[in-house]
């Protein structure tokens, strides 16, 4: 399915259709040294996770359906990704969601994760 969905993107890039995109980008620095840096994109239904930097090695993901408030009421709709630093993880199928992002697998508030737009 992953296969198809792309080559339709690509059809449709050739007659210039170009999808909705949106990017988070996570930074946190302490002393000139990056503790968390994390890029999110999302284009054509297919969002990437990139984990650039982060002081465990590894960036913790966790998303949320948009209109999420509160853990209790959204944690059978979360979805966790652990990332290794350098590397990068895609998934299809992610729409208005909420995005945390942390060196650790402790989780923020949903109030305080990003939100995509462009998946709306």
């Amino acid at each position: 399915m992953d296969k198809l969905f792309a080559l339709l993107a690509f059809l449709a890039s050739l007659v210039g259709c170009d999808g909705a995109r949106d990017t988070i980008v996570h930074r946190v620095v302490s002393d000139g040294t990056d503790l968390l840096f994390s890029r999110a994109s999302v284009q054509d239904g297919v969002t990437r996770l990139d984990c650039v930097r982060s002081a465990s090695g590894r960036c913790h993901y966790l998303v949320l359906p948009r209109d999420c408030t509160s853990m209790s009421a959204c944690d059978g709709d979360a979805r966790r990704f652990v990332v290794p630093q350098g590397d990068t993880r895609q998934v299809t199928g992610l729409t208005a969601f909420r995005l945390c992002v942390e060196s650790d697998d402790r989780v923020a508030p949903p109030t305080q994760c990003a939100v995509t737009s462009a998946m709306q």
